[in-house]
């Protein structure tokens, strides 16, 4: 592939002019989502909060329970932050462009947090589900554009690694949950790339097949038009007068009055 077709892939761009209409088409997708979405997110993180605050017998005594904390608390602030911004862009205050850097944002936040409470949960056990789940997750219902979507997941797989490696499980061998968390990233990014250019291409079969349609509409209208007119004075001709006195004459036989015609 050539360098222009490696950038134009990346950034993905709509041929066309038709740019902001796409953008605006993915950030309602993306907004139809969140608002059903993150309304969990929020009752399940404000859970995790008063869990650790109020259920666990040492509270925030421990350096453990503090992370832990710290982790929810911002995954819910990011959350609270993001579900505004949903429906600020529902309610037409923002434009698709803010919208869609906005959920960009908002994936990278909920994509660190997957991989700091996995590298939490893998002090006890050799486990990177949430992690995992969320890459996979994210690639699936979220729309991001191609170089997002690379930097996003490139972003949470050395967040993991760096916080399995030196922060929460020093001098562990990690090696198959790393292989496997990166096999996984690998994964997400793929088929978020893949959505993308194949929602893009559809998008533009749909401009394609709405161009032919109008196009057919004209020509048709245009046809219509020479049928039932003169081409040289352009006035309408026997044709037209056979189209349209039926139907006038069931008219004025409806409603019971005279019907009178006049040829020149």
């Amino acid at each position: 592939m050539k360098r222009e077709h490696w950038g134009s892939f990346l950034l993905g761009r709509i041929d066309g002019g038709r740019q902001e209409d796409f953008d605006r088409e993915l950030a309602c997708r993306n907004v139809r989502v969140s608002l059903w979405v993150l309304p969990l997110i929020i009752l399940f993180e404000a859970f995790n909060v008063c869990r650790v605050l109020f259920l666990s017998k040492s509270g925030l005594s421990t350096l453990n329970n503090c992370r832990y904390f710290g982790l929810y608390m911002g995954l819910l602030l990011a959350t609270l932050l993001f579900f505004a911004v949903a429906v600020c862009a529902r309610l037409g205050k923002m434009s698709p462009r803010a919208v869609l850097r906005g959920t960009a944002v908002y994936v990278l936040v909920l994509i660190l947090w997957a991989a700091g409470i996995s590298a939490m949960d893998s002090r006890s056990v050799d486990n990177g589900g949430v992690f995992m789940y969320v890459l996979v997750t994210t690639s699936v219902f979220i729309y991001l554009r191609p170089w997002q979507s690379v930097a996003i997941y490139a972003a949470g797989y050395l967040a993991f690694a760096v916080g399995l490696e030196y922060i929460c499980c020093p001098g562990g061998d990690r090696r198959g949950l790393l292989l496997n968390s990166l096999v996984f990233a690998l994964i997400a990014a793929v088929m978020a790339l893949v959505r993308y250019h194949s929602h893009a291409e559809d998008y533009g079969n749909r401009l394609t097949i709405s161009r032919q349609n109008e196009e057919i509409r004209r020509v048709n209208e245009q046809l219509n038009r020479l049928v039932v007119t003169d081409t040289l004075s352009g006035l309408y001709n026997r044709r037209f007068l056979e189209a349209l006195l039926p139907e006038r004459w069931r008219e004025e036989a409806g409603r019971g009055g005279p019907a009178a015609v006049i040829m020149m």
